[in-house]
């Protein structure tokens, strides 16, 4: 995905199959978006010789509303759904999920790489491209994802204009960033691991005219030694940053501090009892139901109570909020 910072309200150029960008709005929206442009030929009669070609637009629209919207391959065996396919096309056959799922899911994801290679290709002679990478472990599945970014400035070219970026041919000049690559990391998370697998994305999403710039990360000290490593210059990245400082100073470190003075320690036990609070209601539905009949007695808003993220001080700040409230 290609999106420039100073656009909204619109797609991000896109080239012949590739898979359209939403700016903003809800991914309800962009599939309303595809649905009324497969609606827009209702009724048309179509050649039995021509249906096979007619019927790959068609096919691609079905799979960028699987890919946008995160459908399930499955969309194509609801009954509801392919009774609406039958309404407006009745000369198509939808593909099984099979087919969705091995070509045409794969050929969007090419589309879209080609893409993103043709847009940093344009960055220029002597341009520079910096990069940000993390490491996220689902706590569904316990696999851990690494992720590869790429961030970099478009100039400002001559002929362009806003019918030009919507059809795929963009001169609007801009912040523009790029997901370049994520899989699956299960192995150890050792520098030479996770440098392993960055370092052919550099290689193969940079051209060679362009400079590669800094990587910002957080603090951990095998995503350091990655850039060491890779010879990218580490730019640690503020929010991380600031998450520590908060959790340090409010003493919510995941490790007991002994040198805590009394009314750190006082704190963190209050947090804790905050934290098995929402934990209970989040459990219960008996107790939530409870609650919120106090609430409509009390006259309290009836809002859910929040529970904190450790990674993520600011979810802390929003659970006290809502236990004050």
């Amino acid at each position: 995905q290609t999106q420039p910072a100073s656009q909204g309200g619109s797609h991000a150029s896109t080239t012949s199959g590739a898979l359209p960008v939403p700016m903003t709005g809800s991914t309800g929206q962009v599939c309303q978006a595809v649905l009324t442009e497969m609606l827009g030929n209702i009724g048309t009669r179509v050649p039995r010789g021509d249906r096979q070609q007619a019927a790959k637009p068609v096919t691609r629209l079905i799979g960028e509303m699987v890919a946008i919207d995160g459908q399930p391959f499955s969309i194509v065996e609801d009954v509801a759904f392919r009774r609406l396919l039958q309404d407006a096309y009745p000369w198509y056959t939808p593909p099984a999920r099979t087919t969705l799922s091995r070509t045409v899911l794969p050929s969007l994801f090419r589309a879209a790489r080609d893409h993103v290679k043709a847009q940093l290709s344009r960055v220029g002679t002597g341009g520079t491209v910096h990069f940000t990478s993390d490491i996220w472990t689902c706590p569904q599945s316990q696999h851990a994802y690494l992720s590869l970014t790429a961030h970099w400035w478009r100039c400002d070219e001559v002929g362009g204009g806003e019918s030009s970026v919507r059809q795929g041919q963009g001169r609007q000049a801009g912040y523009r960033q790029a997901l370049l690559h994520v899989e699956v990391l299960d192995e150890a998370h050792t520098a030479d691991n996770i440098a392993t697998a960055i370092r052919p994305q550099l290689e193969a999403g940079v051209g060679r005219d362009v400079t590669i710039g800094c990587m910002v990360t957080d603090g951990r000290a095998n995503i350091r030694a990655v850039a060491r490593t890779l010879g990218l210059q580490r730019i640690p990245c503020a929010a991380h940053v600031l998450h520590l400082v908060v959790k340090g100073a409010l003493g919510l470190t995941s490790k007991e501090d002994v040198s805590l003075d009394a009314e750190t320690r006082e704190f963190r036990r209050l947090m804790q009892k905050c934290r098995y609070i929402t934990s209970h209601f989040s459990r219960s539905v008996r107790d939530t139901h409870l609650l919120r009949e106090k609430q409509t007695l009390t006259g309290v808003p009836e809002h859910r109570l929040i529970s904190d993220v450790s990674t993520c001080w600011n979810s802390t700040c929003a659970m006290l909020e809502r236990l004050v409230e």
